[in-house]
């Protein structure tokens, strides 16, 4: 849903706030037009303990999202800890064609 040829036009999380708590948030763009054809497109949020970590964990209530015109904020964080903890935000097409 971005536009290749503006390099100021990509996928990215940021921060914000919910109340006194901070959130981790990203922008949804739906899969509409001609070239998106029986296509839907699908978010999902990941994290990982520490720098360097490959090993991410698909975030409950974070996964298979349908994309809707607007953020999905996450708030459903893990227990506090003095761990560093990192996000990655993926994205991809999927059928929205059922037999």
């Amino acid at each position: 849903g971005t536009i290749p040829t503006n390099a100021n036009d990509f996928f990215f999380l940021y921060t914000g706030s919910s109340g006194s708590d901070a959130d981790v948030r990203f922008d949804m763009i739906p899969a509409a037009g001609q070239y998106y054809v029986d296509l839907s497109r699908v978010y999902a949020l990941e994290g990982a303990v520490g720098p360097g970590s490959n090993q991410w964990q698909s975030l409950e209530g974070a996964t298979n999202i349908p994309a809707i015109a607007g953020p999905f904020i996450y708030t459903n964080f893990l227990a506090s800890t003095n761990a560093v903890y990192f996000y990655r935000g993926k994205v991809w097409l999927q059928s929205s064609v059922t037999n």
